[in-house]
């Protein structure tokens, strides 16, 4: 699936079943509710008046989004603090850091490894024991 990230930059992006189904349901209803009237916007993302989400728009969503599933007060719920949880599960899921800065679309590595301050020296050994050549002999 190609996206348009910050700048206009274009990138592909995996899309799993689930998010499938979601986006789906998505179009159906964006369908359904701006049936009848006049949207003069052909983003993806609208408003409620048929305009496309500002930035604030955005950040207002994953606000209450992160308040809706009781994320502790302690946690800035920010589109910015999605993406670093993004990058840091996929990390931990496997992927290696090359592959995850050009899924991230960072111009260089560097950007990419602050995102592996944030890991537990516990949680990367734990993932280096299933990765480890050694587990295939």
């Amino acid at each position: 699936m190609t996206i348009y990230g910050k700048g206009k930059k274009e990138r592909q992006v995996g899309k799993s079943p689930y998010l499938s189904k979601i986006l789906m349901k998505y179009e159906r209803t964006k369908k359904y509710y701006f049936e009848f009237k006049n949207v003069k916007y052909n983003n993806y993302f609208l408003s409620r008046t048929g305009r496309p989400l500002t930035v604030e728009a955005v950040e207002r969503i994953v606000k209450i989004a992160g308040n809706k599933a009781k994320v502790s007060d302690t946690i800035r719920c920010s589109p910015h603090t999605c993406r670093h949880w993004f990058a840091q599960a996929q990390l931990r899921n496997g992927i290696d850091v090359y592959s995850l800065s050009r899924l991230m679309g960072h111009e260089n590595i560097k950007i990419t490894q602050r995102y592996l301050e944030g890991l537990r020296d516990s949680q990367i050994v734990g993932e280096s024991i299933k990765t480890s050549p050694l587990m295939n002999l």
